[in-house]
């Protein structure tokens, strides 16, 4: 038509997972003009009945079964065109029963990124010609071209995105998103982390000063160093060895006097309405033949219990680590 191509696409949701049921608001009748056609077959579709249009098309399986539209009568609504099928985007069609079916004028507004990018501009070679441009020497060995990184750029970020590159090597990706932005006036911004390895190449200490010096003739940039990680929790081992059980009862207010039970690996404090318990053991007895009360603390070791024991567990106990 005027618009462009399109293939017809019926509007009703042929998967049965999806019905009246549970999919109320897709369950509505349209109506049909038989006298109004676009040239093709396609006939005039409206939400409401009024004259022509007294041909009543509700989604129904071939059994006659309610199913439903994909669509919703506000996106149906927005498609049709009063009494024109020509400029509307949903039209019907008579089958050879005499029924009806509904259809959407469904167009394709993406295309398949071809599989092999042959390109002189997408070689290696062309890699090392644009690093040599952008710094006036190749410092980096086998850098991807601008340009291919460029299109996945374009494929698989919207033109206000952000782009992420966890491996920065030469920059290539700062100078692709430039050129993208350049080509759709997009405004995408870039990230870049690169680890500080050595190169020992005059004037680049490491591999983050050459994504520095590359990102920076691409455009504002703004370069940050990362601190040492700090020093994470204690290995189960250490903490094992200094677990301190008489002092984690305390912090639970089971006190020193509390009754002791020794039995199947484990240690049990009970004092009133308050219990603690704990095994340092890699495999100890069921925690259920304890008889705890609901909200008594467990201290068991992460390799003693699978996960599933130990969320079966939390549900009525109060389960730590060492």
């Amino acid at each position: 038509d005027a618009v462009g191509p399109y293939v017809l696409r019926e509007l009703r949701n042929r998967n049965p997972k999806f019905h009246p049921g549970n999919r109320p608001n897709l369950f509505y009748p349209v109506y049909v003009d038989p006298s109004r056609d676009d040239g093709r077959g396609g006939l005039a579709v409206s939400l409401s009945p009024r004259p022509g249009y007294e041909v009543q098309v509700e989604p129904r399986n071939r059994a006659g079964d309610g199913s439903v539209w994909r669509w919703g009568r506000p996106k149906l609504k927005a498609a049709l065109v009063e009494d024109d099928p020509v400029r509307s985007q949903v039209v019907a069609k008579q089958r050879r029963d005499g029924g009806f079916n509904v259809y959407e004028k469904h167009r394709k507004d993406t295309a398949k990124a071809k599989g092999l990018w042959d390109a002189s501009a997408m070689r290696t070679e062309q890699g090392t010609l644009d690093l040599r441009a952008a710094l006036g020497r190749p410092v980096f060995d086998h850098p991807k071209p601008v340009a291919l990184v460029q299109r996945c750029v374009q494929l698989g970020s919207d033109p206000d995105g952000i782009v992420l590159d966890a491996f920065a090597g030469s920059g290539t990706t700062a100078a692709a998103v430039a050129a993208a932005n350049e080509a759709d006036a997009g405004a995408r911004a870039c990230l870049l982390a690169q680890w500080p390895a050595p190169v020992g190449i005059e004037g680049y200490e490491t591999i983050c000063d050459v994504t520095r010096a590359r990102a920076a003739g691409c455009g504002g940039v703004r370069s940050f160093v990362l601190d040492a990680p700090a020093a994470g929790p204690p290995a189960e081992a250490a903490r094992v060895e200094a677990f301190d059980p008489f002092a984690r009862a305390l912090g639970v207010g089971v006190g020193l006097h509390a009754r002791v039970e020794r039995t199947q690996g484990w240690t049990v404090l009970r004092d009133g309405n308050r219990t603690f318990a704990w095994s340092l053991e890699r495999a100890p007895g069921s925690v259920d033949a304890l008889g705890l009360p609901d909200g008594a603390t467990v201290v068991v070791r992460d390799d003693a219990w699978t996960n599933v024991e130990r969320i079966e567990a939390a549900q009525r106990l109060r389960v730590e680590s060492p």
